[in-house]
């Protein structure tokens, strides 16, 4: 047998051991194991649970031959001669043999590997126990009977209970009606197999109160374990941020509404600026010319230079208005984007602008030039204004020069050997109205570079400068590429 067997009569002198008795002992053979008792004792130990050593009246076979029945007693032996631990149940009682006489009959088998077993899951479930008490989350695990059988703090916590309340009792008495709600479905779902469920509950307390939890369900050996998370004050900044969301979308709807009333009005202004202003402004201009061209004889210089300036006034207000009405159409005309070929469009503005200058030419360089994506006409409006800013700004060199060409992601420059600007004003650059050079000096609106950035801005684009006072200036502009414009 594998289990170890013992007989002794019944005043206690040892009769057999059989081979695995022996081994569980640390005997060798059989005569080293049949000697006095008193003997045994000594190279023996025995010793319960807690550690007590066992008086020899304590062993099993003595309580065997005082009459008793010993079942499954589970003892700690110890040979400290050999270095021998171990742990072995016995079992124990009175028998008879083949001629009718009484014996003591005891076995011992082996547990020692599932008391250590037993030791280490008992370690483990604390450990398991510690870490769930110590969670933030809610943790409970209900019986098949829906009784807790276990609940850490924040879950008695978010119960408004204590742990003592709810341990071992029903959840269906400590929350009556419960089995009416949905998350009860979602438990009862997982108690009969269902795989784990997320949900959200809104959780009435029997004051009235509420609150909400976001709840992992899934089923253990046990019943089911519930994790819970009270997301209340989430849910209430979600509802807020959501309420704000609406106002703000009302007051963005109201915006809209301003802003197109307001392009409505600019529309009507610019119809206006386009037909009434320049009905008077033609009147001056054609009067005055009608005088100087009949009575520029009889009139004295000074009153020809005034006619002059007149004149002269007329035509750049006409610009000025030409500018204006083309930045309002910059705004409210619809891009039409595809892919251009941007050398053949350069060469183009460069070849107009260069036949209607004035000697000097300026020698202009084009360097290698990507494809660009977008509106034909608004990006040849950008060329056009730029490269005649740097054929203006340059024309006093006694050799101008401009170059035009792109560096790295696809970064468009013109730049100039002209008479530059200081940076510090470099913020007046693209605003309407704003000029870094006087009107003497430079002839020119305001307007163009303004122009130029709302159009490189509705691209998705943008635009900067770097320029030296005396030295040259240079203009940047980057456009998305076309698998980003085609999103938009």
């Amino acid at each position: 047998l594998h289990e170890g067997l013992v007989l002794s009569d019944l005043q206690g002198n040892l009769l057999h051991w059989n081979r695995a008795g022996l081994n569980l002992c640390g005997f060798s053979d059989i005569e080293e194991a049949l000697v006095p008792r008193p003997e045994h004792a000594q190279t023996l130990e025995l010793s319960d649970a807690t550690g007590r050593v066992l008086a020899l009246e304590e062993w099993p076979l003595s309580r065997v031959l005082r009459g008793e029945r010993v079942k499954d007693l589970e003892l700690n032996l110890e040979r400290k001669d050999l270095g021998l631990e171990r742990t072995l149940s016995y079992s124990g009682a009175i028998v008879k043999d083949a001629s009718d006489r009484p014996l003591a009959f005891l076995s011992m088998r082996d547990v020692t590997a599932r008391r250590q077993a037993e030791r280490e899951l008992l370690e483990s479930e604390k450990r398991f126990r510690g870490t769930l008490d110590s969670m933030m989350e809610g943790c409970q695990i209900l019986g098949r009977d829906w009784r807790y059988l276990y609940l850490n703090e924040v879950a008695a916590r978010h119960g408004k209970r204590q742990i003592s309340e709810l341990l071992g009792q029903s959840m269906l008495e400590c929350y009556p009606g419960i089995e009416q709600t949905p998350v009860f479905a979602s438990m009862q779902r997982a108690m009969e197999g269902g795989p784990p469920e997320q949900v959200e509950n809104t959780f009435t307390y029997p004051d009235g109160t509420q609150a909400v939890f976001q709840l992992h369900i899934q089923a253990v050996k046990e019943g089911v374990f519930v994790l819970s998370l009270d997301v209340t004050e989430r849910k209430a900044a979600e509802d807020q941020l959501h309420s704000m969301n609406l106002q703000l979308e009302h007051r963005v709807s109201e915006r809209t509404a301003q802003l197109e009333a307001a392009n409505k009005e600019l529309e009507a202004f610019s119809y206006s600026v386009s037909h009434d202003l320049r009905t008077p402004l033609r009147a001056i201009d054609g009067f005055s010319s009608m005088l100087a061209s009949k009575y520029a004889e009889q009139l004295p210089p000074e009153a020809r230079r005034f006619l002059e300036n007149i004149r002269r006034g007329t035509r750049r207000m006409g610009r000025l208005i030409d500018d204006l009405l083309q930045f309002s159409h910059v705004s409210r005309h619809t891009l039409r984007r595809k892919k251009l070929d941007t050398r053949v469009l350069v060469k183009g503005v460069v070849e107009e602008l260069l036949q209607a200058s004035e000697p000097p030419t300026a020698q202009v360089e084009i360097g290698e030039l990507p494809p660009s994506w977008g509106d034909r006409g608004l990006l040849r409006l950008v060329w056009m204004n730029l490269i005649a800013n740097a054929v203006k700004y340059s024309r006093k060199r006694e050799t101008p020069k401009i170059c035009i060409g792109a560096r790295a992601n696809a970064t468009f420059f013109i730049s100039d050997n002209g008479t530059g600007f200081d940076m510090r004003y470099a913020d007046k650059l693209f605003g309407v109205f704003q000029r870094l050079h006087r009107a003497e000096e430079f002839e020119g609106t305001g307007v163009g570079l303004a122009i130029v950035e709302r159009i490189i801005h509705r691209h998705g684009g943008t635009i900067w400068a770097d320029a030296r006072l005396d030295e040259g200036a240079t203009f940047y502009f980057q456009l998305p590429p076309e698998s980003r414009e085609a999103s938009n």
